[in-house]
């Protein structure tokens, strides 16, 4: 008898539920009503011990049954919040994958008139810089002709002198050629 009191304590172990703060007490009728009506066996010094091990595995299993259930019921729910977290969580990476097209859109824009205006600001510098080098060819283009305009003058200059010189020679030798002749003829 003892071997058998043994078994049915040994039998499965009550689990014990977390403790959740602010839950609302839940009434179990068919444990309320099994207690309620529960009849123990008396013996010579009070209760059978094996009636009352029974009844209470009976009452364990109504509540191992009612856990399950609750349980189960907590899974049910747990599993549809999931669900909707899953569907909450793809509707925001839809709409984050949104935003971030649309940010890329309005980057890719800005980028665009940067990239134009850019462009726009550099043929602008090119055309200034076309406009001052063609200056700058007729700035030199002046310069090198009033150099070559000096040089001209110069050789002119020198070319005069030396006319001059040359004609001052020729007189020279003419007036030499003569007084030759002139000697040559007094001989």
């Amino acid at each position: 008898m003892e071997d058998q009191s043994k078994a049915i304590v040994e039998g499965k172990p009550l689990e014990y539920p977390e403790i959740v703060q602010d839950t609302v007490e839940v009434e179990f009728p068919e444990i309320t009503d099994f207690v309620r009506n529960m009849k123990l066996k008396s013996g010579i010094f009070g209760f059978q011990k094996e009636d009352v091990y029974e009844k209470m595995q009976q009452l364990n299993k109504m509540y191992q049954s009612r856990a399950q259930q609750m349980r189960d019921q907590n899974r049910g729910q747990l599993k549809q919040m999931r669900k909707q977290q899953q569907e909450e969580l793809e509707d925001m990476k839809a709409r984050l994958a949104a935003e971030r097209a649309e940010e890329q859109q309005k980057l890719a824009e800005e980028q665009q008139a940067m990239k134009e205006k850019f462009d726009a600001e550099q043929k602008e510098a090119y055309e200034k810089m076309q406009e001052q080098i063609a200056a700058a060819r007729i700035e030199i283009r002046r310069e090198m002709q009033a150099q070559m305009d000096e040089k001209t003058a110069q050789q002119k200059r020198e070319l005069t002198m030396i006319s001059e010189e040359l004609e001052r020679l020729n007189e020279r030798f003419l007036l030499l050629k003569t007084r030759i002749v002139e000697l040559a003829e007094q001989e």
